[in-house]
């Protein structure tokens, strides 16, 4: 779904080329696993190492949240995840 941005913030976007906020251009990104490229959906960021990783290479898994006192699955890349960063 399209967010539908202020007036204002809409002159803003059309000014700029760099502005993505209009939702009409992607957002390029590339996975630091396999190096992947894609337009299209969006790469998920590592909890660990933050650098974008495609599906393929991310498992979940359970990690401890202090703050609410459970466990959450967190993606982590199979980098992270071989070397037991987790």
């Amino acid at each position: 779904m399209k967010k539908k941005l202020p007036p204002d913030f809409k002159a803003m976007c059309e000014e700029n080329a760099e502005c993505g906020m209009d939702g009409a251009r992607p957002s390029p990104w590339i996975c630091h696993v396999c190096d992947h490229k894609s337009q299209t959906g969006e790469g998920v960021a590592c909890t660990v190492c933050y650098k974008t990783t495609c599906g393929l290479h991310l498992k979940h898994v359970s990690a401890y949240n202090p703050a609410s006192g459970l466990y959450e699955l967190q993606p982590v890349c199979i980098f992270c995840v071989g070397a037991k960063l987790h």
